[in-house]
């Protein structure tokens, strides 16, 4: 479902949107792991759910209007909250609460129940009581024994966007910014770099 309010100003030269959802994604067709003896790696199958609620807020205003010239500015700015709520169930009956989706060098993304889409798995650094990472005696971080922590994840903390579009007598210029805060990227050039001995800190 999907609740919104839309408001307009000063003769429709200002308007608001705000609006916030909340949806339920049944039978996402997924790739499962099967039996290499099968001939096959994969099969895809519908099955899981994944619950995506948000807000998003949007404002326009005709900022100015003469008989030649015309400018409008709009910006918006929306937050998703994401979660795997269920995967599949094996061949065994047991529920399936990790899939992978995909992997590089020592990481790999995943759909993990109870988390965000896009978890981050691999190996993480020891850390002290107040959350600070532990150095060993070599000077570099420690680093834990397990390799499938998760580490982080791609969802974003939010996205933002901002356009303008100027008009001058049948010509028309748009500029468009777009940004977002959050989301963990794993740098596979960056791992290329290291394990070649091209980067400084090899």
């Amino acid at each position: 479902f999907e609740l919104g309010l839309e408001a307009n100003f000063f003769d429709n030269r200002v308007r608001a949107d705000i609006a916030y959802y909340n949806n339920h994604s049944i039978d996402q067709l997924m790739p499962v792991t099967v039996s290499p003896l099968s001939g096959y790696s994969s099969i895809w199958m519908n099955s899981g759910e994944i619950v995506n609620q948000g807000v998003e807020v949007s404002l326009t205003a005709n900022v100015v209007k003469t008989d030649n010239f015309n400018w409008d500015l709009s910006a918006n700015w929306y937050k998703n909250n994401n979660e795997v709520v269920r995967l599949y169930k094996a061949a065994s009956g047991e529920e399936v609460t990790n899939i992978l989706v995909m992997s590089a060098w020592d990481a790999s993304v995943n759909a993990t129940v109870g988390q965000p889409y896009g978890v981050i798995r691999g190996t993480d650094f020891v850390y002290h009581a107040n959350g600070e990472p532990m150095v060993g005696a070599n000077g570099y971080y420690m680093r834990s024994d397990a390799s499938d922590e998760m580490i982080g994840n791609i969802q974003p903390d939010w996205n933002a966007g901002l356009s303008s579009r100027m008009t001058y007598k049948g010509f028309s210029l748009n500029v468009l910014f777009d940004g977002q805060k959050g989301g963990d990227i794993y740098s596979v050039n960056t791992k290329y770099g290291q394990a070649t001995g091209v980067y400084a800190e090899t």
